[in-house]
């Protein structure tokens, strides 16, 4: 007995496909609903003229003057189109199961690629050029608490995450042994935290880079 032609396939179901980045920041900030093409934000102005005084019996209390303005936001949408053979989708039906997990995952990539780049355009940039990472990190936190914002997510790229952790030195004995960097700990859902603040491993965020930010402040 002998076979001409090719034997019986089988095809898994299951695609293996690229990974999914960890965190998306849109998991980490809100997001608006709105039926047009423009956003309307107020915005305080951080100055203001006069304010609280204990005035003397009779006289004028001060006049505080707010000034608030209107930050229009045209919004726009990330787009893009996919091509499928009908043959190949005859013969691969079960692609139609893969393509919103790979559209989605791909939207992703795109959209924290473009919140990163745009952040760190406006944000802040750190002055401390000395200490560990996460000596920085608690510092610039503090920093950003003496100006009223309670930050509570912190994103790092996956060599700095993987740094943090593998922080040595004498606190807990011999020079070299890895000791858990001060103000941290590992939260029950395996994250690293400091102060209480969630340190994400963002792969979207640069080698030696750091976000600190009050999620308030973002809208998508």
């Amino acid at each position: 007995t002998s076979l001409v032609g090719d034997g019986v396939r089988r095809y898994s179901p299951d695609l293996a496909a690229e990974p999914n980045q960890f965190i998306n920041f849109a998991q980490l900030i809100p997001t608006v609903v709105t039926d047009t093409g423009s956003y309307i934000v107020p915005i305080e102005d951080p100055t203001k003229e006069s304010d609280y005084t204990q005035p003397a019996e009779g006289a004028d209390k001060a006049l505080i003057k707010y000034n608030i303005t209107m930050s229009e936001v045209d919004l726009n949408f990330l787009a893009a189109t996919v091509q499928i053979s009908r043959k190949f989708m005859t013969n691969v039906p079960f692609i139609t199961g893969w393509l919103p997990n790979l559209l989605k995952r791909d939207y992703y990539k795109a959209e924290n690629s473009k919140f990163y780049t745009e952040t760190i355009a406006v944000a802040t940039a750190s002055a401390l050029i000395t200490g560990s990472p996460i000596e920085r990190i608690i510092q610039d936190v503090g920093n950003l608490m003496a100006a009223s914002y309670m930050p509570d997510a912190i994103c790092v790229g996956p060599a700095l995450y993987a740094e943090i952790l593998l922080s040595t030195g004498t606190e807990t004995g011999t020079a070299g042994t890895f000791s858990s960097p001060m103000g941290t700990v590992i939260g029950p859902n395996g994250i690293l935290q400091v102060s209480g603040i969630n340190i994400y491993p963002c792969e979207w965020v640069a080698a030696d880079k750091y976000l600190i930010f009050q999620s308030s402040y973002f809208l998508k």
